[in-house]
């Protein structure tokens, strides 16, 4: 039974593969709705703050307007009358509104310069003070000493608004740090038909009504919420916190209030702003209409407004982790189940690579899959073979050696030269062991063939995948060269190795895969494509008649794709894979290559592209194939200096010979024919004696 380390099995690996990608998913999502969800609860509160804001303002503002409705019937009436007659009716003002306490009228001589006017310069037209002395709001205080000093504070009051504002007609001020009671000014400039002077109404309230109207909530000692009224210099003059008006508190500092007091914007919404306290706001300011300069200030606690939210947050919170704990599960299920088909390889595999190279895989059916476990055998025994010729030379250290150059047998090991083709290669592992493949071996007389491989990721479990696609396109070859009425074709063989692959691992692992016929005879290439990049082709010669696209550079050669699509292998079991073929003409140049070379990436991010590889390869059309393969690695690993490797880097360049003739159909000098060419005869392997190895090199 193989023993394995848990963390290093397959199965493991799959798990936190499929876990973590659950994880990171959950996490993203959660995320990305925690901050829409953010966002929504915030423009909510937003809403809320300022619909509050709203409201304050306007029902300050109908109680203004009230208040001057009451005033505008009295005071048109004032003109023309006897002081006793006008005294009475202002009387009848104060007594009538519960609100009233005292109503002041003043006129100011016509053609008076605003800007030079004192206290004197006024003539009462009449002043009045409620009888309601024993209202408990006045605190127990001498009510006609307040009388006396609304009089006085009324003009000396007016001097200074109109000399600031001397178009002014409106104005209200809070007398709750004067007189240390609950009370409001508010002042309207009238004109009298038959007069030309200004009559000036000062009207002093209760501020009973204004500040009930604004928002207020203590929990437990702590202001939740608060709206005031502030005057142009940032002064309260109206809060349901009386001590806020007695001592006239400043908050113009307040990051709300600044916003307030620009006077760029009739209302506003401010965020997350903080007191002198450290305590976090949520705000909303918002002129009164009648009033540019006065505004009105809601303010609530950050904490509370958003405590919905972190509940919501909790609960999704938990919601998430129970996903996360059914997903963890799901995906233990879902490894399990993909690892089983492949157990029974990898055990077989693990012990040949520990050396019990005499290790057999009992094929279970006549299909690929039979056929796969043969192909296993037939290389056990090959390496079996191997290390028995070396047996006499090392003992069990040299054994392993040996499995291990088997191994590497995969790739080949110099130099291709069949007739007028010349294959040569470069492979680097991204680790120990890769997941790319190429080689290259000889059909019938004058047939060469050429297959490069990518299996998904690198390391173990691509190697793994690799080892199947190698030892089943040998079995392929052995079988074609044992059968001479077996047929065999790049896409016949694509067929056949997508089926063991796809039986071995059940879709759980892809390997892209592109092969190449080469009949030198007829001077015909055939190929099929496995989801791989496309190979090109750099021709010898300028206007290359099966370039398809003409060059904006007359004197640029036009490389060639090899483009055909096709899924990779072992995503279904059951497809079928179309091929092409083309002339090639003498000095053809083809290039063959892995992801790896167009992944892997500089210190600084930066990549190959593939038109980087095809502009390279132009420029060094002239050149021999060793010197093109070294100058591309050289120049893509300068690139990647001293970063890892993210994918196994393979390169593969084949040349035809320049003084190479078609024996049969287009002739070499022709470069090639624009016409589509047959189809290449039915290729077949020369049967190769037993048990030596595939010829790849």
């Amino acid at each position: 039974m193989l023993k394995v380390k848990v963390l290093n099995s397959l199965q493991v690996k799959l798990f936190f593969l499929v876990t973590g990608l659950i994880c990171l998913t959950v996490a993203g999502n959660s995320f990305q709705n925690y901050e829409k969800f953010q966002q929504f609860l915030t423009r909510q509160a937003q809403d809320s703050i300022g619909q509050q804001a709203k409201a304050s303002a306007e029902e300050v503002s109908n109680i203004l307007e009230n208040w001057l409705s009451q005033v505008s019937v009295v005071v048109p009436n004032l003109g023309g009358v006897t002081k006793e007659n006008a005294v009475k009716q202002i009387e009848n003002l104060v007594s009538s509104n519960r609100e009233f306490v005292a109503f002041h009228v003043v006129s100011l001589p016509a053609n008076v310069n605003m800007k030079n006017i004192a206290t004197k310069t006024f003539s009462s037209v009449g002043f009045n003070f409620t009888s309601r002395v024993d209202d408990t709001r006045f605190d127990q205080q001498d009510t006609s000493k307040i009388a006396e000093k609304i009089e006085a504070f009324n003009r000396k009051w007016l001097v200074q608004r109109i000399t600031k504002d001397p178009q002014g007609t409106f104005f209200l001020v809070g007398l709750s740090d004067q007189f240390k009671l609950p009370l409001v000014n508010l002042a309207y400039r009238f004109s009298f038909a038959q007069s030309k002077e200004s009559v000036w109404a000062v009207l002093t309230a209760w501020q009973t009504r204004i500040t009930s109207s604004l928002p207020n909530a203590v929990v437990k000692g702590k202001v939740m919420m608060q709206g005031v009224i502030i005057n142009q210099n940032g002064h309260i003059i109206a809060s349901p916190n009386v001590q806020d008006m007695m001592v006239k508190r400043s908050v113009k500092d307040l990051p709300l209030a600044l916003d307030a007091l620009s006077g760029k914007m009739a209302w506003g919404i401010k965020d997350n702003f903080k007191d002198q306290y450290g305590q976090a706001w949520i705000g909303a300011f918002r002129r009164l209409p009648q009033l540019d300069k006065i505004s009105v200030l809601v303010q609530k606690d950050a904490e509370s407004a958003f405590l919905s939210t972190q509940k919501i947050i909790r609960r999704t919170a938990l919601w998430g982790g129970l996903f996360i704990l059914i997903a963890v599960l799901f995906s233990f299920v879902l490894a399990a189940g993909i690892t089983k088909a492949l157990r029974e390889l990898t055990e077989a595999t693990f012990r040949i690579a520990k050396g019990n190279f005499a290790t057999s895989i009992k094929p279970k059916s006549a299909d690929e899959v039979g056929a796969l476990s043969i192909a296993i055998n037939n290389m056990s025994q090959k390496i079996l073979i191997l290390l028995e010729e070396q047996v006499q030379k090392a003992r069990v250290e040299k054994e392993l050696e040996t499995a291990k150059m088997v191994q590497d047998t995969f790739f080949p090991k110099r130099d291709i030269r069949q007739g007028p083709l010349f294959v040569t290669g470069f492979h680097q592992s991204a680790s120990e062991t890769g997941g790319d493949l190429w080689g290259h071996f000889s059909a019938s007389e004058g047939v060469e063939y050429i297959f490069i491989a990518d299996a998904m990721g690198h390391g173990a479990p691509a190697a793994l995948v690799t080892a199947i696609g190698y030892s089943t396109c040998m079995a392929i070859a052995d079988m074609i060269g044992s059968e001479s009425n077996i047929q065999v074709s790049p896409a016949r063989i694509l067929e056949r190795l997508n089926r063991v692959i796809f039986d071995a691992v059940q879709g759980g692992t892809t390997m892209t895969y592109f092969i190449a016929a080469i009949d030198t005879k007829s001077g015909v290439l055939t190929y099929a494509n496995a989801g791989h990049n496309f190979p090109f082709i750099i021709p010898m010669k300028l206007n290359d008649p099966r370039v398809k696209r003409a060059s904006k550079d007359a004197n640029k050669i036009q490389s060639i794709a090899l483009s055909l699509k096709g899924n990779p292998l072992g995503v279904e079991r059951n497809v079928v894979f179309q091929e092409k073929t083309m002339n090639v003409a003498a000095g053809d140049k083809l290039f063959f290559y892995t992801d790896g070379l167009i992944d892997c990436t500089s210190p600084v991010g930066r990549k190959l592209s593939r038109k980087d590889l095809v502009e390279q390869a132009t420029q060094l059309a002239q050149c021999p194939a060793l010197q093109i393969r070294d100058s591309m690695i050289e120049s893509a690993f300068a690139l990647f200096d001293n970063n890892a490797l993210i994918d196994d880097v393979t390169l593969v360049v084949a040349e035809i010979d320049q003084s190479w003739n078609v024996h049969s159909g287009s002739p070499a000098n022709s470069g090639g024919s624009a016409s589509k060419p047959p189809p290449p005869p039915p290729i077949k392997l020369e049967k190769e004696p037993l048990p030596a190895l595939p010829k790849i090199a």
